[in-house]
């Protein structure tokens, strides 16, 4: 009988005895409070420290765009999802890439930096590359690059220098990164343009440059006053130039013209 008693009471000590229960199992409420408390406090060390909120954006370079186009661009960007539930409006979810890429869709750059520092600082060190000719479709102004690529949509501000060309058959559509105009061709008028920007004569100020529709070859560059110079890009533009040159110096400098034709070879036309 003695037996049996300290038999039942070993086993009351050993496995029913709630002090060998480990304390997570004994105290659950105490646990799940205090894994909330961690959860909520890592959330807000990660997502709700000011350091983290974006508050301001630093900008060095070369441009000509205004800081409000800019910051209605950082802000849309800021205002995009992350991961569905947040904002990018904190330093470590702001997405630099798809910044970038609003940027590039609006502006043309030869140097484009982003990067992030603390406390919520945005820095940008750009340089603006301005579009070599500008096309106007509807209601949009699109810049065109150096390879004749239709780059990015423009305003009528960081527009207010660049030369437009205009097609014999205007351009209904078209979409960025379309081909507008060949490369040998874009050499083409940026070397004649160039040249004339040389020359420094009021009266040679270019409104324009007018391209014919394909087969046809023949350009013409717009002056103001309704004067052209006409040109052939089939035909070398050395020559074509060098006579407009000399045509130009030796019978018109001091005379008022509505054309200068340099497409025909060994002569040149004016009127």
């Amino acid at each position: 009988m003695k037996k049996r008693l300290l038999e039942k009471k070993y086993y009351n000590l050993n496995y029913s005895s709630s002090a060998r229960v480990p304390w997570i199992i004994a105290h659950p409420k105490i646990v799940l409070v205090t894994l909330v408390l961690i959860v909520v406090g890592m959330v807000y060390l990660i997502y709700g420290l000011p350091v983290w909120q974006l508050k301001s954006l630093r900008v060095s370079g070369s441009y000509d765009f205004s800081a409000e186009e800019l910051k209605q661009i950082t802000l849309r960007q800021m205002n995009a999802r992350w991961l569905l539930f947040f904002k990018q409006n904190k330093l470590w979810t702001f997405d630099i890439n798809a910044y970038q890429k609003r940027l590039k869709e609006r502006w043309i750059f030869s140097k484009l930096e982003v990067s992030k520092i603390i406390p919520g600082t945005i820095v940008l060190k750009l340089i603006e590359q301005k579009p070599d000719f500008i096309l106007r479709i509807n209601d949009s102004i699109i810049g065109i690059d150096s390879a004749g690529v239709a780059s990015n949509i423009l305003t009528n501000e960081s527009v207010a220098s660049t030369i437009q060309l205009d097609f014999e058959t205007p351009l209904q559509a078209m979409s960025l990164g379309q081909k507008i105009v060949s490369a040998d061709d874009m050499n083409f008028l940026k070397k004649f343009v160039d040249e004339i920007k040389k020359m420094n004569e009021k009266k040679l100020t270019i409104n324009s440059i007018l391209l014919k529709n394909p087969p046809n070859r023949t350009a013409a560059i717009r002056l103001v006053g309704d004067s052209e110079i006409r040109f052939d890009l089939s035909s070398p533009v050395d020559r074509q130039i060098d006579a407009f040159v000399l045509a130009y110096n030796q019978k018109l400098k001091n005379k008022k013209f509505s054309y200068i034709d340099v497409t025909v070879p060994s002569r040149v036309y004016y009127k």
